[in-house]
């Protein structure tokens, strides 16, 4: 149906009859008066039909469809994911081993000599889930995709989980920020964390010659009103052999940073009060940079996730400037969530950092079954993690 509206200066599309008048005739057959060029008429926009608000409920009636297709697509993949729960470590380890054992098997069957790093996303991962006070934890085994597909499903305060970065794995370059903001009133964490990213680019440019820029660079928080807490995740094209390799890494960066620390007052600023006292029973000042999260088969709190018991959700910061690709905005949670993974490794990386060198990754083959096999916790066997594995 159109409504046909005389615009000003122009020719009446219809005869100035009412509609009434218009219908009566109509059915009389007295067409001397209704015959109507149908090239002139024209259809009119839903918005002048129906009115403005109409096209802002249209537009909300297509958002909530599309949000429902997407929650049904989502719940139909979370229930078809596979998530293997064990209760220690160890068995976590050996299953996720025994599949990629077996994958190798099946492709080596047709004659030819396949390779299958640990990081495939086709093969489990291990992940952490607290259970109960005091770091006990229970282990998950799944494929990132399988992973991903139950924990976004998962209610906001369900979220307790934690990425194993196992030792030998390759990993990216990470931070784990903090400092207790009622021993440091007047710092400001923002203008820390950029102090802090200016000296590790300028330390990878000089160690390895590598450009991190601050678009790749994905920055997380989890600070509350008492404490300063922020993660750090590189993406710089090159990744370190393990976290050890990294941790040495970062004990000469700190170390050069207490060189500077007395010609800058900037860096000064990156050592904090903490609560320790020193002998003299002053205030001890340490650096914010947390150095005891780079050992093997560390627990690293995932993004979204808090601690058990607690509401300090890992999340993007404000000051976050991160881009998934060069140009483009951070567009999806899963997307970002990958991203935000600690191993899991782009097919685009090309370098590998060990304590001072860069292997090309065509020269220098990353870790393979063996050491991914041999890599344990001391104290899986208890089903506890130890503090070589503990949470961040």
């Amino acid at each position: 149906q159109h409504i046909m509206k005389r615009e000003r200066g122009a020719r009446p599309l219809l005869p100035s009859l009412s509609t009434r008048e218009f219908q009566r005739k109509k059915r009389r057959g007295d067409d001397e008066n209704t015959s109507v060029d149908l090239k002139l008429l024209k259809p009119i926009s839903d918005t002048a039909f129906y009115g403005p608000e109409h096209e802002q409920k249209a537009k909300l009636a297509l958002i909530y469809i599309q949000q429902k297709a997407e929650r049904e697509r989502r719940r139909k993949r979370a229930d078809e994911a596979t998530w293997h729960m064990f209760r220690k470590q160890k068995e976590a380890f050996d299953h996720a081993d025994r599949v990629r054992l077996a994958r190798l098997g099946e492709e080596g069957d047709g004659g030819t000599q396949s390779i299958i790093e640990p990081w495939d996303p086709s093969l489990p991962q291990v992940f952490a889930v607290e259970c109960a006070k005091g770091g006990i934890r229970k282990y998950i085994a799944a494929t990132y995709e399988d992973f991903w597909a139950k924990y976004c499903m998962m209610q906001r305060i369900e979220r307790i989980h934690y990425e194993v970065i196992r030792e030998g794995r390759p990993c990216r370059l990470y931070f784990d920020l903090e400092f207790d903001k009622s021993l440091n009133r007047d710092l400001d964490g923002n203008r820390l964390v950029e102090t802090l990213k200016r000296l590790v680019k300028e330390e990878l440019m000089r160690e390895h010659q590598i450009t991190l820029n601050d678009d790749g660079i994905l920055d997380l928080d989890s600070s509350t009103e008492d404490k300063f807490s922020r993660h750090l995740i590189c993406h710089m094209g090159a990744v370190f052999l393990d976290n050890r390799h990294m941790g040495a890494f970062v004990k000469r960066l700190v170390g050069n940073i207490r060189d500077k620390k007395q010609t800058d007052e900037t860096v000064a600023e990156l050592f904090v009060n903490t609560s320790h006292k020193s002998k003299d029973d002053g205030e001890r000042r340490e650096i914010f940079i947390d150095e005891g999260v780079y050992t093997r088969n560390r627990c690293f709190r995932m993004l979204f996730s808090t601690k058990l018991m607690k509401k300090r959700f890992l999340r993007l910061s404000e000051m976050n400037s991160f881009r998934i690709r060069p140009g483009k905005s951070i567009a999806g949670s899963e997307e970002l969530f990958y991203s935000s993974l600690i191993t899991h490794i782009s097919a685009t990386t090309n370098s590998l950092l060990d304590g001072g060198k860069v292997h090309d990754a065509a020269d220098q083959p990353l870790p393979t079954t063996k050491p991914m096999i041999q890599a344990r916790d001391e104290n899986a066997s208890s089903g506890n993690s130890s503090s070589s594995s503990s949470s961040s």
